[in-house]
């Protein structure tokens, strides 16, 4: 990646694409159920560092064992690999165009990424993989430098915050940086054997902001560090629930420190911190219809801010393709029948279903009135 050409990589995560896809969007208009456009596909729940991915963790997510009564937070579930493979075909025999590999926990986690990786890429279909970059497969890193997209999960600069901050060794750590390193190398191998530069990943950290308070200090070391391990883009984004006294606080801060730093040229830095928190502005959800979550439990859910709970539950593949549930009555009274209004105090999508509403002739129709 030339650091000094222009790249808009705040297009990268903006709503607007959802309006690419004009075809789905026309069959969603006409109350049909189209093909997913992406499918996030939780191939692991375990997670060997405790960051948060983008999919909620809900309560369906541990594991109970009513017989000791215990319940384990971190269960090690996998899709297996045939599996996976299958649901991958399923995805491309569809139609589908993208297959994001997320958490649930570290897709990195499941002993057969690498193989599951090359799969995607084998079906024609775009990959996106999210992982702490910790227990990356060797090898790995020549097919996501294929990959359309990569995001290790990055929240500090320093071995020593990032073991406490996550409960983790030190060396995870090295490990998170290492991937990084790798990553971007076996790109610029890639370009300089010809590639594409279309063709090659697009290399991000995702920095997911807890309370504020950890990654704020290191802002400055964390870019500098990921400029210098070859990274096209820090992402900025908010998991856990703030407080609401704390939140004012913490964004205000926030604000100040961004219009304080200097951001090295040719890396970007994209904030999504307010965007990832709105209220649902109406009743329908047509990203539930464009971008669904399967998680490691072969359950099938509306996204991944509802993944792993009984409301954002659409039903299963355990016993059947994913061609045969999203054809089927059942997945399609499911999706019909969702109120976001009822069922969502916030949603990540809220642009995206904005979008999506005025383009639908059912929920605009003033549509053609410009």
């Amino acid at each position: 990646m030339k650091r000094d050409q222009f790249r808009d990589f705040d297009n990268l995560f903006s709503a607007h694409k959802v309006l690419r896809h004009s075809n789905r969007v026309e069959l969603l208009s006409e109350g049909k159920v189209p093909s997913p456009v992406c499918v996030r596909l939780a191939i692991s729940d375990y997670r060997p560092v405790q960051m948060d991915f983008e999919g909620e963790r809900n309560g369906m997510f541990d594991s109970q064992n009513a017989k000791a009564g215990t319940v384990d937070h971190n269960p090690r579930r996998f899709i297996e690999t045939d599996r996976a493979i299958a649901l991958i075909d399923n995805m491309a025999e569809m139609g589908v165009k993208a297959v994001e590999l997320t958490g649930g926990g570290d897709p990195a986690a499941h002993p057969d990424h690498l193989a599951i990786c090359k799969h995607v890429l084998e079906r024609n279909l775009d990959l996106s993989f999210v992982t702490t970059g910790v227990g990356l497969t060797g090898g790995v890193e020549d097919v996501l430098a294929k990959a359309s997209g990569v995001r290790v999960l990055l929240d500090c600069s320093r071995p020593s915050a990032y073991a406490t901050l996550h409960g983790c060794r030190e060396t995870d750590f090295s490990a998170a940086m290492d991937s990084l390193r790798l990553i971007a190398s076996a790109r610029r191998r890639a370009l300089r054997d010809g590639a594409d530069e279309n063709d090659v990943t697009v290399l991000g950290i995702e920095c997911p902001m807890h309370d504020g308070i950890n990654e704020l200090h290191e802002m400055k070391s964390l870019l500098q560090m990921a400029y210098g391990a070859g990274v096209d883009y820090v992402l900025l984004v908010r998991r856990a629930a703030w407080p609401a006294a704390q939140a004012v606080d913490v964004m205000n801060r926030l604000e100040r420190v961004l219009l304080d730093l200097s951001v090295p040229a040719g890396l970007a830095l994209i904030d999504r911190v307010m965007k990832t928190r709105s209220r649902p502005p109406r009743g329908f959800c047509g990203y539930q219809y464009l971008a669904p979550y399967i998680g490691a439990d072969l359950n099938v859910y509306r996204c991944p801010r509802m993944a792993y709970s009984e409301g954002g539950l659409l039903g299963s593949v355990a016993e059947q393709s994913f061609i045969e549930f999203w054809q089927s009555s059942e997945a399609a009274l499911e999706l019909r029948e969702f109120d976001a209004l009822s069922k969502c105090f916030i949603c990540p999508y809220a642009a995206e279903n904005a979008l999506l509403a005025c383009e639908s002739k059912e929920h605009n129709p003033l549509g053609n009135f410009l």
